[in-house]
C-alpha cells in the first residue's frame, strides 16, 4: 500500500538552494551581532582619557569630601563615605573603560579576579559598602577616605 502512496503522492525532498539561504541568514545575522557590539562597546582602558587629569580631579573631590566630613555626625560621615565611594567607583570605571561604577559587590570581585590591580580597590570598596550599612558604630571616615586616596593615587 505504501508503494502505491509513494507513486500517487511521490515525497518532495527540500531544495538544497533553501538551506543554502538560511546559512547565508545566520552568518548576516552573526555578523550584524558582532559589529554593533563593537559599536556600542566603550573606549578601551581609557582610551582617549588623561589619567593624570582624571586621578587629580578625584583626590580633589575626595579630600573636599573629607573636610567637609570633620565637623559632622555619624549620619552625615556615613554620606560622605558613600560619596567616597561613588567618586572612587567612577573613577575605577572610567580607567578601566568598564561599567565598574554601576555593578554589585559580586561582580566587583568577579573584576578583581579578571584584574589583579582593582583587588585593594575592590577590598575597599566592600569595606566602605560594610561602613555605610553597618548600622551602629563608629564610622572612621577618615581611614577610609586615606586608602580611597592611596587607591587612585597608586593606579597605574
Amino acid at each position: 500500500m505504501s508503494d502505491e502512496l509513494d507513486r500517487i503522492n511521490p515525497p518532495v525532498l527540500y531544495a538544497t538552494v533553501w538551506w543554502v539561504v538560511l546559512a547565508g541568514c545566520v552568518v548576516t545575522a552573526v555578523v550584524v551581532v558582532l559589529l554593533m557590539r563593537r559599536a556600542l562597546r566603550g573606549p578601551d582602558r581609557a582610551e582617549g582619557h588623561d589619567v593624570e587629569a582624571l586621578r587629580g580631579a578625584t583626590l580633589a573631590r575626595v579630600r573636599e569630601l573629607l573636610a567637609t566630613a570633620a565637623d559632622g555626625d555619624g549620619d552625615a560621615r556615613r554620606d560622605v563615605v558613600t560619596r567616597v565611594g561613588a567618586e572612587l567607583r567612577r573613577f575605577l570605571g572610567t580607567v578601566t573603560g568598564t561599567d565598574l561604577d554601576f555593578t554589585t559587590r559580586a561582580e566587583w570581585v568577579v573584576a578583581a579576579d579578571r584584574d589583579p590591580r582593582l583587588a585593594p580597590a575592590v577590598d575597599l570598596l566592600v569595606d566602605l559598602g560594610d561602613t555605610v550599612f553597618r548600622p551602629q558604630g563608629d564610622v572612621d571616615d577618615a581611614a577610609l577616605g586615606a586608602r580611597a586616596i592611596d587607591v587612585v593615587t597608586a593606579w597605574r
